[in-house]
């Protein structure tokens, strides 16, 4: 559903990245009040993102401690579709520009 990369400021030099899953949207919305994954696609809030994937690291083995300290204390990086769709063109090289014959 939605990657992150994860910086510690403990840790600057080590990146983490995680996939949070529809276990940790299901936490986020019960436990936001009003909280729903059609709002979410509406209006996209970086609280929300930090809770969601606060969720996926506790979840993953990554991160042990309360909200609160996950929020003042990891940089949050969302990977969109587009940089996953740069890492997979990277591995399969470039898309060929020529036509296709007739």
């Amino acid at each position: 559903m939605f990657e992150f990369e994860l910086t510690f400021d403990d840790r600057p030099d080590e990146r983490v990245k995680i996939a949070a899953g529809s276990r940790d949207v299901l936490m986020w919305e019960k436990t936001t009040k009003g909280a729903s994954m059609s709002k979410l696609e509406q209006e996209l809030k970086i609280t929300d993102l930090y809770t969601i994937a606060w969720f996926a690291a506790k979840r993953l083995g990554h991160f042990d401690g309360k909200l609160i300290e996950f929020q003042a204390g990891v940089e949050l990086e969302l990977l969109d579709d587009k940089s996953k769709k740069d890492e997979d063109e990277d591995e399969e090289g470039p898309e060929d520009p020529t036509r296709p014959a007739r």
